[in-house]
């Protein structure tokens, strides 16, 4: 009799939603029973849905406190004989240059970032003056990213054409299928010169997510998955590859209604972030930042050199070049990134050497 939220949280001194009959309850049962990271050390469904429940209540107080404090606002203004700002049109420019002022405020002012803690994301290695705490806590940024899920992904973002009915978004090639295509007769020739480098391809782990297939094989469809690490690839047997981040249709969707951000203009610093799941079929020739020598790279023409890891991990760094660490955009604010993948191991002539990056960060 007890509400579903509350019923089977708790069974004797187990924690929530462990202990018989409480582990039995876990999982939500209607809708993709059996999908993927149903583990011991994943909360269930009960307890993600009182904090779901807690944080749109807060949301929603938000929003019913706004409405009286605006409603409040328009009553004021009126009866103080202020009419000009009783029209919803002329109260939204108010409200909006009031929202550009406090938006100016913050990118200005001091991050509160301690040194400590910029020392610990960087592994305690000098800092570059180009990555302080100011410019990472306050720059704006966006991200090109094959992961899933991802709006950017179903809004057809990451393809460079926004689709606001989340159809006929690209889904890229399996890696199996890229496989035997490399390998087969019918392999596209090398591009051997940067002039002639073609678009990275989008793969996936066709075994992991084709159709969403679930632990059971029923399609569950890609949203009710917990993640794919999907990426954008790049082989010895390319030759010359490339990329165009962000894309235009990154650049509309991104940019702020307020004339604040007509104007697009990164400062130029780079972070990019290769595959990190290790589970991933097809792994050997792998190259990430640990062979990093193994790349040739150009971002908008400038060789990059070398790599600003972050702390706790070897799959995200910022790239450098010669002077630094700030790369030019051209005109339209973008930057494509050409890749040549050398050979991981050269006493194995006819293996496959491979880079996938996940994501590309522009800030």
């Amino acid at each position: 009799q007890l509400a579903p939220y509350v019923a089977y949280y708790r069974c004797g001194d187990n924690p929530v939603e462990m202990g018989e009959p409480c582990g039995s309850y876990r999982y939500n049962k209607t809708i993709c029973p059996k999908r993927q990271g149903q583990v011991a050390w994943h909360p269930g469904w009960k307890y993600h849905a009182n904090v779901g429940h807690a944080m749109g209540l807060f949301m929603v107080d938000s929003l019913v406190e706004s409405l009286e404090q605006l409603t409040e606002r328009q009553t004021a203004m009126t009866t103080g004989g202020e009419e000009k700002y009783y029209d919803p049109r002329k109260l939204f420019e108010v409200l909006q240059g009031e929202e550009d002022k406090d938006y100016q405020t913050f990118t200005e002012s001091a991050s509160k970032l301690p040194t400590e803690v910029m020392k610990t994301a960087f592994k305690k290695k000098k800092i570059d003056k180009e990555l302080n705490s100011q410019i990472l806590a306050r720059s704006p940024s966006i991200c090109h990213s094959a992961l899933l899920p991802s709006e950017s992904r179903y809004l057809g973002l990451f393809d460079g054409r926004f689709n606001a009915s989340r159809e006929g978004w690209e889904k890229g090639i399996g890696i199996g299928d890229l496989t035997k295509l490399l390998k087969g007769k019918g392999a596209p020739p090398i591009a051997q010169s940067e002039e002639e480098a073609r678009p990275m391809r989008l793969v996936y782990d066709d075994v992991f997510h084709e159709n969403g297939k679930n632990r059971d094989g029923s399609d569950c469809g890609l949203q009710y998955v917990d993640d794919f690490r999907d990426w954008i690839s790049a082989t010895n047997r390319d030759g010359w590859t490339s990329v165009t981040f962000p894309n235009e249709a990154e650049l509309e969707y991104y940019k702020q209604p307020s004339s604040r951000d007509d104007e697009y203009k990164p400062r130029g610093l780079i972070m990019m972030c290769f595959v990190a799941c290790r589970k991933l079929r097809y792994t050997q020739g792998k190259i990430g930042f640990d062979n990093f020598d193994k790349l040739d790279v150009r971002l908008n023409g400038k060789r990059v050199v070398g790599k600003h890891l972050l702390g706790g991990t070897e799959d995200c760094g910022f790239l450098k070049h010669e002077d630094g660490m700030s790369f030019d955009p051209d005109e339209k604010g973008q930057y494509e990134l050409k890749v040549r993948v050398g050979l991981l191991d050269e006493d194995k002539p006819d293996a496959i050497s491979n880079v996938r990056i996940a994501s590309l960060v522009v800030i």
